[in-house]
């Protein structure tokens, strides 16, 4: 699925710095170690951010929550 979405024409990789990445690491090791979702990976603030970010890039968003971006037809939303 990912090389059918990665290879689509306009669609282009963001490098993260290396402090981006640590900092995806920080939220991302609760949801890894204690599951279900570490409740700030799937709050209101976090949907805005992703949804703000998509409609700036006009890119698609892929989660597997997409319950959290309903309402929201300006944005494509791809569940996985």
């Amino acid at each position: 699925m990912w090389d059918y979405i990665l290879t689509c024409h306009g669609v282009t990789e963001l490098p993260l710095s290396v402090h981006t990445a640590v900092a995806t690491g920080d939220l991302a090791r609760p949801r890894l170690t204690n599951h279900p979702v570490h409740p700030e990976m799937r709050g209101p603030l976090q949907a805005a951010q992703v949804l703000s970010e998509a409609r700036s890039m006009r890119a698609i968003i892929v989660t597997r929550y997409p319950e959290l971006y309903g309402g929201h037809d300006d944005v494509t939303v791809a569940p996985v």
